[in-house]
């Protein structure tokens, strides 16, 4: 059991690979140009693994994973009608829960936290940062939904 404030720095620890993939993409401009259809593909298989580990390592009974399944099925087929958003917003949505609900499982915790910053870097290269935006964090604003969802699906969990 992860108690409230190591797993919040855990969250913000894990919400920085945003930060580390901005900043590669700045730093390397014409490789994340030429990389992009590869980051796209990195974005997928490791989404592709975030949520069957949480569901094989989980220790929550049957019904609670039956209903997750059946939540996080029915958010990803709506997604367009429920997040008037990019998709990647909806996956941070989805991972701050399951980090908060993984948080009692010192097993899975650090496993899907590695995979949810993993997934930041490929996200941040990818992220249009436009004229229009005053700077980089305005543009992880949307992504602080992650955060939220985290800390709030951590005490109902708790």
């Amino acid at each position: 059991m992860i108690t409230s404030l190591p797993f919040v720095l855990s969250l913000i620890i894990i919400f920085s690979g945003l930060l580390a993939g901005i900043a590669l993409a700045r730093i390397a401009k014409e490789e994340a140009r030429a990389g992009t259809k590869y980051f796209a593909w990195i974005k997928k298989i490791i989404l592709a693994m975030v949520f069957p580990l949480f569901l094989l390592l989980t220790k929550f009974s049957l019904a609670t994973v039956s209903l997750t399944i059946i939540f996080l099925g029915t958010l990803y087929l709506w997604k367009n009608r429920i997040f008037k958003f990019d998709q990647d917003i909806a996956n941070y949505l989805l991972f701050g829960i399951l980090l908060g609900l993984s948080s009692n499982n010192p097993e899975l915790f650090p496993i899907e936290g590695s995979l949810v910053f993993l997934y930041g870097l490929p996200t941040g290269t990818l992220i249009k940062i436009d004229k229009s935006t005053p700077s980089i964090f305005a543009s992880l604003i949307p992504y602080g939904i992650f955060l939220v969802a985290g800390v709030i699906s951590f005490y109902l969990n708790s």
